[in-house]
């Protein structure tokens, strides 16, 4: 692979990115505000993808063998915890995601089962 490729890739990138972000703005001005559908679909969507996340993050969990499925119970509490108290996503998804992090690595609930 050669550097022409790797620096046009980045540009093609770059230019496919950037005009992602600015369509929404140019479709959508404070002129002719977003319609009330998209509105509604950005509130609810976002609870929606959360709901996916939880069930992607658990559906290979093993229920029957230590810990049991604490690990990822534990982390799915700490994220709504963060984000209950918090109130910043990112930093609950942080969160969660380093508890669990080291619950996995540190194998502190298969000790205790």
């Amino acid at each position: 692979m050669s550097d022409l490729y790797v620096v046009f890739a980045l540009l093609i990138t770059t230019a496919t990115t950037y005009a992602i972000r600015v369509f929404p703005f140019l479709l959508f001005n404070a002129k002719q505000p977003a319609p009330k559908i998209l509105t509604y679909l950005g509130r609810v969507l976002s609870l929606g993808v959360v709901g996916m996340l939880i069930i992607y993050g658990i559906k290979d969990t093993p229920f029957n063998a230590p810990p049991y499925g604490f690990n990822e119970i534990l982390a799915i509490v700490s994220v709504a915890l963060l984000q209950w108290y918090l109130k910043i996503f990112v930093l609950s998804v942080l969160g969660g995601s380093a508890l669990y992090m080291w619950l996995v690595q540190s194998k502190v609930l298969v000790g205790v089962f």
